[in-house]
């Protein structure tokens, strides 16, 4: 899937973290693992021999500004929560500063499945007064179903691919074909329930998993890596047999291009265990407006380092030698947003003429986007001013102090005057914004589009 990336397939603890040094951002995962209490001191050292000492190494040797660890939610109580505690002294003792570990909800994060991750969010020491500008991801506009996952919609464009899969016993069929819709084995005859329970009937708690049919209107349970066992299955809403593959994919929200290797049980768990790739975005974007808030803060110099090749661009991609005659260019262009200062993040933009009086009154301005410029495009969530100019009208000036992601029909909602051609499923940034005085904006070839026509810093 992602041929150009360098992945290196080895045991973690045979990887030197050193040639890393110096990057900013480190992310993994571990298993909830308990530790020897043997010592006193819950250091470091003390939890050598764990997956979470080989991510903690990778934190000390590569020194990142910021780390995301996920794993279950669970592991704040794992071992009477002496394994949680442990991570904490960790992770101060490494320098770093923790955010109080948050519970993140799939379902409302564009995920149909009722899957909850633990985040472990940590930013260096000398950078941590950042975190006061931290903000967990908002939520979606709705949640959504199994229907929403297989059936064609807002989530996706076509009905889920046909895909191998595995099937149910025989005998477990025929028992699983009288469990109605979001039902489980409580809704059998009793002589059913102790056939597909065996042993486990008299037992006094940990049946709920056992027999589960999906609902259509409702969001998935969370996904296992074995879909066809007794305790973990998880059966379609109206077929009597596990998921498909790419209906599992579905409802971790890959794309249906996403390509899984090996078995089918294989494929099965890369699936299960992975963290849902709608959800994982959204946490995404709070840390990229992270990480761009401490790089605003960086010493000029070594900011405007990495924008020389600006200079360029401008010359080759409007032929201009005047800030007039660019901004000329600029606003021939509608359909893109300019990056015109990098300290504080100022984009310049423009508006249809009918729409000038809505951005004055709500103090709002929307802009379409596509998934991957949320990821790939960091000025579009670490703006703080917006600059907006149309032919000969008077500039206008704003703050930007927060955003939201909405479709057509939210904003035709708030009053404003949405295309006919626009897609219903078309995404937009609306952003929130404060009159300002107008800013200085630098027009001295280090201007740059970012989306839209233009090209991508």
């Amino acid at each position: 899937n992602r041929p150009s990336w360098n992945v290196i397939c080895d045991d973690i603890e045979n990887i030197d973290f050193n040639e890393f040094k110096g990057i900013d951002f480190v992310s993994g995962g571990f298993p909830c693992q308990a530790f020897s209490y043997a010592g006193k001191r819950f250091g470091f050292e003390d939890t050598r021999g764990t997956l979470f000492f080989e991510f903690a190494r990778a934190i000390k040797e590569i020194n990142p500004k910021v780390f995301l660890g996920e794993n279950v939610r669970g592991l704040l109580t794992h071992d009477s929560g002496k394994t949680i505690a442990v991570i904490k002294a960790v992770i101060s003792e490494l320098g770093y500063t923790l955010v109080e570990p948050h519970i993140l909800k799939a379902i409302f994060y564009g995920v149909p499945q009722k899957r909850e991750r633990l985040a472990l969010v940590g930013v260096r020491n000398d950078l941590a007064h950042h975190l006061k500008k931290f903000a967990w991801p908002s939520y979606y506009h709705r949640v959504f179903t199994v229907r929403d996952a297989l059936i064609k919609g807002e989530l996706y464009d076509c009905d889920v691919p046909d895909s191998e899969g595995v099937s149910y016993a025989g005998w477990r069929k025929e028992i699983l074909e009288h469990v109605p819709q979001g039902g489980y084995w409580r809704n059998l005859p009793r002589d059913l329930q102790k056939k597909l329970l065996k042993g486990s009937f008299h037992l006094a708690g940990g049946k709920t998993g056992i027999g589960r049919r999906l609902s259509w209107d409702e969001p998935s349970l969370t996904l296992t890596c074995a879909p066809a066992q007794n305790q973990t299955g998880r059966c379609h809403p109206e077929e009597t047999r596990p998921l498909t593959v790419r209906e599992y994919a579905r409802i971790q929200t890959f794309p249906d291009d996403w390509r899984f290797s090996g078995s089918v049980m294989s494929q099965y768990r890369q699936i299960g265990n992975a963290v849902p790739v709608n959800l994982a975005a959204a946490l995404g974007r709070s840390l990229i407006a992270l990480l761009n808030s401490i790089e605003g803060e960086l010493p000029k110099e070594k900011k405007e380092a990495n924008l020389e090749f600006l200079d360029s661009f401008v010359t080759v991609k409007y032929g201009v030698k005047t800030p007039d005659k660019l901004v000329q260019g600029m606003l021939f262009d509608a359909n893109s947003l300019y990056l015109v200062d990098s300290s504080p993040v100022t984009l310049l933009g423009t508006y249809r003429k009918v729409c000038r009086k809505w951005i004055i009154e709500n103090n709002l301005y929307n802009y379409p986007v596509k998934e991957e410029e949320l990821d790939s495009i960091q000025e579009l969530l670490a703006v703080r001013r917006l600059v907006l100019a149309r032919k000969r009208d008077q500039l206008l000036s704003f703050n930007v102090t927060g955003y939201s992601l909405v479709r057509k029909k939210e904003l035709a909602e708030l009053g404003y005057s949405v295309s006919k051609r626009s897609s219903e499923k078309q995404r937009y940034i609306l952003y929130s914004l404060e009159p300002a005085d107008s800013f200085p904006i630098k027009l001295d070839g280090k201007v740059v589009a970012i989306v839209g026509k233009g090209v991508r810093v």
